[in-house]
This record gives C-alpha cells, structure tokens and sequence, in this order.
C-alpha cells in the first residue's frame, strides 16, 4: 500500500485578499474545500493511506476530516514552525514511520494524471525519485525542467524572462524514502530549490503528462478558473 503525503501547510500569502481566514486548501470551491478534490481524486485512484501535512490554521484542516468520512485511512501530521516542502516531508516520513517507496503532492495544485502511471514509471525507470510534469505555453511562474531523454538534467529558476513551451514540476512526486535520511530534521527545506538540484545525476526523472490538465490555486485569478476546471476532470 503506497502512501501519500499532501502539503497542506503552506502560508497562501498570494490569496489573502480572497482566503485571508483559512489555508489554502480549504478555500470553497463550488461550495466545496479544495481539500475536497484532491482528497476525492486520490480515492477514485486507489489509495488507501492519506497523511496530510498541516501547519498553517492546522486546526481547520483536522476539523474539516474529523467531520467528513473517507474510505480511506487519513492522518493529520502538525508541524508546529513552518518547515517548507522538503522538512515538511521529512517530518511526516519520521513521524509516520514510512519506508520505501511513497506519493507527495502539493495540497495547491491538481494535475489530472495518472499516479499509477507515475509509479509505473518510477519502477521501471528504478528511479530514486519522478517527478509528473506537465508542458506550459508560459513557464515564467514556475521554472522550468530540462531533460535528457527522462532525466531530469537541470532545473530552470522562476524568471519572466523564460518563454514556452517547457516542462515544468507539476507538484506530484514518487519518492524513496530513504534519500531523505541524512537531511536535517526540524530545519527548513524546499524541496523544489534545495533538495531537488542536489539529486540531479543521482537517479532524478520526469514523468511527462503531455495532456493532463494542470491548475495551481495560487493566485486570486487561478482560484476563480478552479470550479470550472475542476468540474471537467472530477
């Protein structure tokens, strides 16, 4: 059974003036949490051990699953000072027990891609870690990932300079979980800028979905395309 780990924990600076009172995945949309989405998508793909890493307004977030039901097992993982992508995945790793191959998706964003499909790719590959991602016309806000055959060779830092199309990090990933037992606990990490350039070489790919649809709530504008993008592939 692979488990999967859903940041939750972001501030969502970028929403305040639209989500000033909750953490970004319970933004409502279509009278529904974000979380909602994510949490249904995960079960229509098979999994079956959710854990949920919370930090900011934490306490909406476990109020929200103690009053819904899933068929599934989901656990809410507090960090208690903000430990960026990569801690907070450490954190939940430690805290969870979890060994050998895993999911960690970012609790912003949806991609409607198969994770079977990654994992797939991850075993044949004998990858360390995959990386889903998607083609953009406009990489400027994410960066991009540049490739040689499927490995992921170097990333392409955020800058409005950089034109499309590109492959960015589209925020679903298959991990093992032993690559993170040297890093440092309890300290801040990303593991998008500090963990990521270090395991290029060292057993790091992309998994490319050229037609999933892709969307990131981080923005006011973003969030306002959600119901209808969301309504397409739910």
């Amino acid at each position: 059974m692979i488990p999967v780990i859903v940041l939750c924990g972001g501030l969502g600076k970028r929403l305040r003036s639209v989500v000033s009172d909750r953490p970004k995945v319970m933004a409502r949309i279509g009278g529904k949490p974000y979380l909602h989405y994510l949490l249904n998508s995960l079960q229509r793909q098979g999994f079956r051990k959710i854990y949920l890493s919370t930090g900011y307004r934490a306490g909406q977030i476990e109020s929200y699953i103690d009053k819904t039901e899933w068929p599934f097992s989901i656990q809410s993982i507090r960090e208690e000072t903000p430990l960026g992508t990569g801690g907070a995945i450490l954190h939940v790793l430690r805290q969870a027990g979890i060994e050998g191959t895993f999911i960690a998706m970012n609790g912003d964003s949806f991609v409607s891609a198969s994770i079977a499909e990654l994992l797939q790719f991850h075993q044949q590959h004998q990858a360390n870690a995959s990386l889903a991602l998607v083609q953009v016309g406009n990489p400027a806000r994410y960066g991009s990932v540049r490739l040689e055959d499927s490995e992921i060779s170097a990333f392409e830092e955020k800058r409005e300079d950089l034109k499309g199309p590109a492959w960015i990090n589209a925020g679903i990933y298959s991990l093992e979980a032993k690559l993170f037992d040297r890093l440092p606990a309890n300290q801040p990490l990303s593991i998008e800028r500090d963990i990521f350039p270090q395991w290029v070489g060292k057993g790091l790919y992309g998994c490319r979905f050229a037609d999933a649809q892709f969307l990131d709530i981080g923005t006011p504008e973003d969030l306002n395309k959600a119901e209808s993008i969301l309504h397409k592939v739910q």
